[in-house]
């Protein structure tokens, strides 16, 4: 069986701005201490990805 998830038409009621206006989020994210740590991290470097080695940027995706 298949769930069936419905759209919540009140979630963008929900997010607020921050960093700047670069990230909406919700106020459980806000409390996340793992989700502000990193979005503090990308928010230090403008939210450029970061190149940690020779080869450039990887993006990772589960896509073939």
């Amino acid at each position: 069986m298949v769930a069936i998830i419905h759209y919540n038409k009140d979630m963008n009621n929900k997010l607020t701005s921050h960093f700047n206006g670069a990230v909406l989020m919700n106020e459980t994210a806000t409390k996340d201490k793992a989700v502000m740590a990193a979005l503090t991290a990308m928010s230090a470097r403008n939210f450029e990805p970061q190149e940690i080695n020779r080869y450039g940027v990887w993006y990772i995706s589960d896509r073939h």
